[in-house]
């Protein structure tokens, strides 16, 4: 009866022994699925976000920004996630730019202010946000110059056109008061003025001719106020770098006859204005070098 009872606690210890091992690995297992499913949880959300994203679903409680906010609530360190948001918050710019592209202004703040939200760090969110402020400004405008000026302005705005006309002629362009002055004076007034926009555009062709004649007569000083006026109102003209090689080289003539003449202090003039119209010119040195030279004795 002894060895019986002995049998007994043993096969007994060995069945209590495979059940704890069993529960054991039971409990094991449960654990690494819970662990499992929930790193899936969190890897799917982003999946999801990932693919509304490259669908351009932004808003919306399925959409990128909502998937992306989520998975970061639940591990606020998720790289990927914060990632997610600012692609997110730059393809609302990319909303916010195409509004801009089609002058739509108004429709532009929604995407703008999302994408400061989610990406205002950017340097083309922050530009963008200057391009809206250009844009209705530039509306504005555009909408202020469609108004009719009052009657009690047209009959001074054809005197002001009359006297822009005669300054043009005069070849008073760019002076305080000149045809310039005179136009955009007419402009601010009624801001659809096809004969003040007429008469700025004329300013360059017509700085050209006074050029050319100041050139003839010698007068680089009133030739360089005409090449002037062509630069301020025609910066593109493919013509300017011939004519400032032109004037300085009036400059440069003149500041060897000032030189000659014992007026140092013209010659010197000239000689600067010459460097800043064109300072590769090789005459340059060789004309400084004259002025440096001790004057003649007299006798």
């Amino acid at each position: 009866p002894e060895l019986r009872a002995g049998l007994t606690q043993i096969k007994t210890a060995e069945t209590q022994a495979q059940t704890q091992a069993q529960t054991q690995a039971q409990t094991q297992a449960q654990a690494q699925a819970q662990t499992q499913a929930q790193t899936q949880a969190p890897e799917q959300q982003l999946a999801r976000a990932e693919a509304a994203l490259k669908e351009g679903r932004l808003g919306g409680g399925d959409g990128a920004q909502a998937l992306f906010a989520a998975a970061l609530k639940r591990d606020p360190a998720n790289a990927r996630a914060k990632a997610g948001l600012r692609k997110v918050g730059l393809a609302y710019a990319a909303q916010a730019a195409a509004q801009l592209d089609a002058n739509k202004p108004d429709a532009a703040e929604a995407p703008l202010r999302q994408a400061e939200a989610l990406a205002g760090d950017s340097a083309d969110v922050r530009a963008l946000r200057g391009r809206l402020r250009e844009s209705r400004e530039a509306a504005a405008i555009a909408a202020e110059q469609q108004k009719e000026p009052p009657l009690s302005e047209r009959g001074k705005i054809e005197d002001m056109l009359a006297e822009a006309d005669r300054a043009l002629l005069a070849g008073t362009l760019m002076e305080p008061g000149g045809a310039y002055d005179k136009y955009r004076a007419v402009l601010r007034i009624d801001g659809s003025n096809t004969r003040a926009m007429e008469g700025l555009k004329r300013i360059g062709p017509r700085a050209h001719i006074l050029y050319n004649s100041a050139v003839l007569d010698h007068k680089p000083k009133i030739a360089h106020a005409y090449l002037d006026a062509v630069a301020a109102t025609d910066p593109g003209d493919r013509e300017l770098p011939v004519m400032r090689e032109r004037l300085a080289i009036m400059y440069l003539d003149l500041a060897e006859e000032r030189q000659a003449q014992g007026q140092h202090a013209e010659a010197l003039r000239a000689l600067n204005a010459a460097r800043e119209l064109n300072p590769g010119n090789p005459r340059n040195a060789a004309v400084e070098a004259k002025l440096q030279e001790p004057a003649s004795p007299s006798g």
